[in-house]
C-alpha cells in the first residue's frame, strides 16, 4: 500500500470515529429522545424474529420503551417498560394470554445513562430488549432475578472505520463492541449508517457469531417536546 492510499484510509477512519463521538455526544447532550425502529433477527440466515417498537427517553430519568415482535412466526410477544422518574414497571404480555408478568420497582439512579449507551453503540431491538428485560421482569421463575443495567459501565467500542469502497456498506461506520470490560473477548461485528445532515443513526446491523438483528430507524430525533403523560405508570388493574 503506498503511502497516499494509507492516509487516506487513516484520514477516513479519523473521519468516522469523530462522527461517531459526534452522534454519541448529541445524544447524551438532548433533553430528550425519541426512537421509533423495526427490527429483523435471523440465525444462521433463518429469520427468527421480527418487531417493531418506540423508545422515548427524557431528563429525570423518564422512559417509555415498548417492542412487539413476532418470534419464529409462532409467538406473538410485547414487553413495555416506564419509567415516571422514581418507579419503573416491566410487563410482558402475550397476545393470546394476555399479561404473563409485571413487575415494578424503584427507578437505577442512571437509568437515562445506561439507555443513552445503549441506544448508541448496541441499538434498541436486539441486546437492549433481552437485558431491559433481566433487569426490569427478571428470569422466569416463581421469585425472579433482576439483573442490574450496566451498559453505561460495559459496553466499549473499538476500531472505527469507514466501510470500503464500492460495497454495499461504503457508507457505514463499522466497529467492534465489546460486551464486557474484558475487551479481549470475543466482540460482536457492527455496522451503523449515520445521516449526516441529522448525525442521527438510520440502520444499524449487529452480529456476534451466526447472530444478526438489522434495524432501521423510522425516527431518530432529539429535543422533541415530549409530554409528562407518556411517562406516568399506569394504575394496577384490579
Amino acid at each position: 500500500m503506498d503511502l497516499f492510499l494509507a492516509a487516506v484510509f487513516l484520514m477516513q477512519d479519523k473521519t468516522a470515529e469523530e462522527t461517531f463521538k459526534h452522534m454519541e455526544d448529541l445524544v447524551r447532550g438532548a433533553k430528550s429522545v425519541c426512537v421509533r425502529f423495526k427490527v429483523v433477527v435471523t440465525e444462521d440466515a433463518k429469520i427468527q424474529l421480527t418487531g417493531s417498537g418506540a423508545l422515548l427517553l427524557k431528563e429525570g430519568n423518564k422512559l417509555n420503551y415498548s417492542i412487539t415482535s413476532l418470534e419464529a412466526g409462532i409467538h406473538d410477544k410485547e414487553y413495555h417498560f416506564i419509567s415516571d422518574g422514581s418507579q419503573i414497571r416491566g410487563s410482558y404480555h402475550r397476545v393470546d394470554r394476555g399479561a404473563v408478568r409485571e413487575l415494578q420497582q424503584a427507578t437505577p439512579v442512571d437509568l437515562l445513562g445506561n439507555f443513552i449507551a445503549g441506544v448508541c453503540k448496541a441499538g434498541v431491538g436486539g441486546l437492549l430488549t433481552y437485558d431491559a428485560v433481566t433487569a426490569f421482569l427478571g428470569v422466569s421463575g416463581a421469585n425472579p432475578k433482576t439483573v442490574p443495567l450496566r451498559w453505561k459501565e460495559m459496553l466499549t467500542v473499538s476500531g472505527l472505520r469507514q466501510g470500503e469502497a464500492d460495497t454495499e456498506s461504503a457508507n457505514a461506520i463499522h466497529y467492534k463492541l465489546h460486551l464486557s470490560a474484558d475487551t479481549s473477548a470475543p466482540a460482536a461485528e457492527m455496522k451503523v449508517w449515520i445521516d449526516p445532515k441529522t448525525n442521527m443513526p438510520v440502520k444499524r446491523i449487529f452480529s456476534f457469531g451466526n447472530f444478526t438483528a438489522t434495524e432501521t430507524y423510522e425516527e431518530f430525533t432529539l429535543n422533541g417536546d415530549i409530554a409528562d403523560e407518556k411517562f406516568m405508570i399506569p394504575k394496577e388493574r384490579k
